[in-house]
């Protein structure tokens, strides 16, 4: 039973079926048995200690290795390396440095800084500067040095919301 007293899965067996022809297994293949053989189990999967299939978590193999920067998952039968945040996949399928600061970035056309801005790639991250001529400000980011805030001229741009400076 699961939080809150649901049930999470219900599996039913009945006590003649173990003694059937055939094994349905945890990876949803049926392992024919001929004279007290049994076929080897699917691809990812490995015998259990009561003749069935396990799936084989590859993640924990030294054989497997997704590479720096990517983290591997275990699947059914299989796994898949994800490339950690920061970091895509290149055409050799190998996890390198995303730059966020080109203009346009895999078509995303993203504009991660403001107008007011320089970006500045990192590797696995990046992070925004003010231009030349501007000063971090914390309630507006950056604004033109010598500058004074005007609190009373908001000006609203696309989702976030812009104090002018005068």
């Amino acid at each position: 039973m699961g939080p809150g007293g649901v049930v999470l899965a219900v599996l039913c067996v009945h006590l003649a079926a173990a003694q059937n022809r055939y094994n349905f297994l945890s990876n949803g293949y049926g392992a024919q048995q001929h004279q007290g053989y049994q076929e080897q189990c699917g691809k990812g999967f490995r015998p259990n200690d009561i003749g069935g299939c396990i799936d084989e978590d590859e993640c924990r193999h030294p054989i497997i290795q997704c590479g720096v920067n990517s983290d591997c998952f275990n699947t059914a039968g299989s796994f898949v390396c994800v490339c950690r945040p920061g970091y895509d996949k290149n055409e050799h399928h190998i996890c390198v440095d995303k730059d966020e600061c080109q203009d346009d970035y895999k078509g995303d056309k993203r504009n991660f800084c403001s107008v007011n801005e320089d970006c500045l790639n990192e590797v696995g991250k990046y992070a925004c500067y003010c231009k030349a001529g501007f000063v971090r400000d914390h309630e507006v980011g950056c604004r033109k040095i010598g500058s004074r805030l005007n609190k009373h001229k908001p000006n609203v741009h696309g989702l976030l919301f812009c104090l002018m400076c005068v």
